[in-house]
Parts: C-alpha cells; structure tokens; sequence
C-alpha cells in the first residue's frame, strides 16, 4: 500500500500517514509557520524488496531508476516512468535481468526507446552494453581496457550520451558515445581524471560537457572545464569566488550560455555559514563573472543546494534543519541576483534533497531521502 502524505507546515507540523517514528512534533521555528504545504509520496518497497538504496531521476527517459537488496540478500535494479505526479506505484514493477558482476550506470532515451546502460567485468576488460529496456537485448556495446570499473552516472544530449565511472585506482573519470551510430559507435575517453565527482553539465549546442570541481586543498576556488564529442579537452577556467571560510558543499546549472554557481561558504553545522550564488557567461571557452550574490545562514544546517527550473523560473533550493525538524527553502535566481527564500514543507532532521526535476508545464519535483528504522526513506514531492 502507497504512503502518501501532506507535509504541512504548522507550529505543531504533523507529518499525515507517514512512518516516522514521531506522529508529530513541536516546533519554535518561526519560519515553519510561513512554509507551505508539499504534497509527498513514501516510495514503496515491493514485495520482495529489502531495502531501497538509491534513487535516480533520468531526463532522457523520464524515468526513475531505483536500486536496493532483495530479501534473499541478491541486488536489484528496476525503472519506473514518470507521470507527472508525486503519486508512484512500482508494485508489480519487474527487475531488470543484469549478472552478478553488472552495474547499471542509468537509463537513458536512444532512438526513440528506453535503454539501461551496463557495466560488466568480463575477462579482465569492462564491457559497456546499451540493453534496450523492454526487451534486454544489447543494441550498442564496447570494451573500456581497464577492468573494475565502477559506473557513476550518464548524461544524455541529442549528440549521444556521456558516462562517468571510476576506474580501479578510483579516479573519476568520462566517456562518450555517439549513440547515433549504433553498433558502429566507438567510444571517446575524456583525457582527465577527477579525485572527486564533478557537478555535469551539458551545453544544448554541441554535447560538450562542463565540469566543475573544488581546484585547491583550501577549499576556496573553483575551476571548470569542458570537454566536446571528441574528447578536446579545455584549460581550466577558474571563477573568481569570495570565499570567507572554505567551500562546504555547492550546485551548478547551465542555461543560454549562463552558467550558475550556488555554494555554502562555511560550516553549516557549527550555524555559521552563507549561501552564495555566482552568474557568469559561458562563452568561447571563457567565464566572465556578472555578479556574485549571498544570504546568510545563521544558526542553521544545511544540506547541499540544488537548481531546478520550475513554472516561477530558476529556483535554488537548500534544505535546512534545526533541532529535529527541516524544510526546504526556495531561493528565486534572477537576472539579477537571488530573492529572499520562502519555505515548503516539515521533513525529518537529517533529510537531504537528493535531485530536483521539473516537467514540461514547469511543475517541479524533489526527492528526498532521511534515515529510517533500519534503512533509507526516499519520498518524492511535488514543490
């Protein structure tokens, strides 16, 4: 049976049907009695599910793709369309079929069908296969000549598809793939390596793929590269950041050739810390700055920020919490700068959005995940 819950935003918040342990709490939070009200959906285990682990959102495919542990312990993955609605039911949802040494990286669109991308260890090599998601059979496959390598994420664009992986000395590194080509399409290994995981984005123009990393130990700069289709990597370009204590956490977005910046200067959980968001112009294989904006966060945590574009425009959202209780505030990114946040919904202490989508009427949508009795809660909420 699907949970499904109003988070509503009271000075006594009660959390309807959910199994949180606490069927309320009290709240001296002021700003709790200005959020709105969040419609939220429990994600449902199956049957058969023991735990869910992780879930995804895939653009290309408009699909979410969800991993955990069977009962008898075995792993499993399976994907679930979306229907524009926070409402989601994958009972009856069959697993797709993947050997014991497959990882599936992510689900993405190519040639009008659904297709899971798979790593598999084979004879001291990593095959990548493209399975077509109804069927399972491998319409686009390669051989990566490292071994052990562990899939991160894809990224998809009208040009083919990129994936992230780790290789066995744990280095993040990139591939792409004209998934035009079909069974012809070789792959193009980007000529970089990454101690941590880029934020990605992809410009609509050619699929050349941005990425943006903390540049130094101080955690005070950053530094973006982009990479086209057949793997010409850029210099580094650094943003100029005004960075007061240390880089804790940040976000980035892409869009007409505005590239957004959004990071936490400070330690949120000491409650001393800022929320500043960088425009730039992304043009030539340049970044010039147009301005940086910031708004404080005292006395309170917070988890990383994350960019959706929803029907009111670009919006930040930051989850923050204290004492036992959290709420997503939502910052409006203008031409100018950012606005002063309005708030949504009561979440458990310790939640964290773990992606924001939008659909095409604008509607948009978080999933969250916090701490159950014995494993992760994941919800999924219509902001």
């Amino acid at each position: 049976m699907l949970k499904k819950i109003l988070v509503i935003a009271t000075l006594n918040a009660l959390l309807i049907g959910c199994s949180f342990g606490k069927s309320s709490t009290k709240s001296d939070w002021i700003v709790l009695e200005n959020a709105d009200s969040v419609a939220c959906s429990a994600w449902p285990k199956r049957e058969k599910d023991l735990d869910i682990s992780d879930i995804s959102f895939h653009p290309s495919a408009s699909s979410f793709l969800v991993k955990g542990t069977n009962r008898n312990t075995s792993r499993y993955v399976y994907d679930l369309k979306f229907d524009d609605d926070e409402d989601v039911d994958p009972q009856g949802r069959a697993n797709f079929e993947i050997g014991r040494s497959a990882q599936v990286a992510g689900v993405v669109k190519v040639g009008g069908a659904d297709h899971f991308v798979v790593f598999e260890d084979r004879q001291g090599k990593t095959n990548v296969e493209f399975r077509n998601a109804s069927s399972n059979v491998v319409e686009l496959s390669f051989v990566m000549t490292d071994r052990l390598l562990s899939p991160i994420n894809v990224y998809a664009s009208r040009f083919g598809v990129w994936i992230s992986y780790k290789n066995a000395d744990q280095f993040v590194r990139f591939v792409f793939v004209d998934s035009r080509a079909g069974k012809d399409a070789k792959p193009v290994i980007a000529p970089l390596n990454f101690n941590e995981i880029p934020k990605v984005n992809i410009l609509d123009s050619d699929g050349t793929i941005v990425l943006t990393t903390v540049a130094d130990r101080q955690k005070t700069k950053f530094n973006v590269v982009t990479v086209d289709v057949s793997g010409k990597a850029s210099t580094a370009m650094s943003i100029p950041t005004k960075v007061t204590y240390e880089i804790e956490s940040f976000a980035t977005y892409l869009r007409d050739g505005n590239f957004y910046l959004a990071y936490v200067d400070g330690d949120s959980l000491v409650g001393e810390s800022s929320l500043k968001v960088t425009k730039a112009a992304l043009e030539g294989g340049s970044l010039s700055v147009k301005w940086t904006r910031q708004s404080s966060l005292r006395n309170v945590h917070v988890t990383e920020p994350v960019f959706v574009n929803s029907k009111k425009g670009l919006e930040l959202l930051v989850l923050k919490w204290v004492d036992e209780e959290s709420t997503i505030a939502r910052y409006m990114v203008t031409a100018e700068g950012i606005g002063k946040p309005t708030y949504a919904g009561v979440f458990k202490r310790g939640s964290r959005i773990m992606d924001a989508f939008s659909v095409d009427a604008g509607r948009a949508f978080a999933i969250t995940r916090s701490k159950g009795t014995d494993n992760w809660e994941f919800l999924v909420c219509r902001l």
